[in-house]
């Protein structure tokens, strides 16, 4: 009896861990290695019903999912899930470039490229004074 009872949790355990490692390592691998083009046909989000903020008032405000419905150059429509900053630059009929070794596609136009040059530059300089006030150099 005592070992149906240890087969079952080891069943259990076994299936969680390949459901983790799934979702968390080999999906977000598989997806970092493509590389893509496209036009963005849909921005959508779902409602995330097992997740949920709270707020100041002690209330509770609904989470969501966000994606870019995008129709690939060869013809491929992928619904991509995207943080929110990411899916806030998107609108339908933006063109989207998906590099090998990124995870999410960018909005390839001129305003965005430049919007994203903008934002390196204050990284870059918020990661230089962080560091020269790190290192004792001013």
């Amino acid at each position: 009896m005592w070992k149906s009872k240890a087969l079952g949790a080891i069943t259990v355990v076994g299936a969680l861990a390949a459901f983790v490692g799934w979702e968390f390592v080999v999906k977000a691998n598989i997806e970092k290695g493509r590389a893509y083009r496209g036009v963005i046909e849909e921005t959508y989000r779902k409602r995330a019903w097992l997740r949920s903020r709270r707020t100041q008032g002690f209330t509770r405000q609904p989470s969501y999912d966000y994606y870019w419905k995008v129709r690939c150059d060869d013809g491929e429509v992928r619904n991509i899930e995207l943080p929110h900053g990411r899916w806030n630059e998107g609108q339908v009929g933006d063109p989207v470039v998906k590099v090998k070794g990124e995870r999410w596609p960018y909005v390839d136009t001129e305003e965005a490229a430049e919007l994203r040059a903008l934002r390196r530059e204050v990284l870059d300089a918020a990661i230089q004074g962080v560091q020269k006030r790190l290192l004792g150099k001013e």
